[in-house]
């Protein structure tokens, strides 16, 4: 496992590229800093993806209900979600800027997928919900929501 330090505001980031998983590198930026004002340490993992365009992102997410994270900077090339009722931070980086973050090339996903992120959702009825709110913010959709292996619904 290599660690790639990267400052960011008054936190530490440490890019932790899990190289040993193949075929695919993700990236971590993991924050692991303390803040400097109060000096309360803190221990969070955030989920940082590459996009092609952050307004669009932005109105995306938006629309499917999750919250503008009001602590990260505002900038043409970040945008940053608190998503559940933890606040698992999710940030979206312009290519150019996630490109610095790592050594190694961001996966073509035309004919690949390169993780897959579960968000839990209290019934079927909120499943079927976030797959229309999806479809109508322009996402696609690729399966309808439906039992899995007997005890989940997605």
């Amino acid at each position: 496992m290599n660690i790639y330090p990267v400052y960011f505001g008054d936190c530490l980031l440490c890019a932790l590229l899990l190289s040993y998983l193949t075929p695919c590198k993700p990236t971590i930026l993991m924050k692991f800093g303390y803040h400097l004002n109060n000096q309360t340490m803190t221990k969070e993992i955030w989920l940082n993806l590459p996009v092609k365009d952050i307004p669009q992102t932005i109105a995306f997410f938006t629309k499917i209900g999750f919250k503008l994270n009001e602590h990260a900077p505002k900038s043409d090339s970040m945008a940053s979600f608190k998503i559940g009722q933890k606040d698992f931070i999710v940030n979206f980086f312009t290519e150019a800027v996630f490109k610095s973050f790592t050594p190694f090339q961001i996966a073509d996903l035309t004919d690949a997928t390169e993780c897959l992120i579960s968000i839990d959702a209290e019934n079927r009825e909120d499943v079927d919900n976030m797959l229309k709110k999806a479809a109508e913010a322009g996402g696609n959709v690729f399966a309808a929501g439906g039992e899995k292996d007997g005890w989940m619904y997605g």
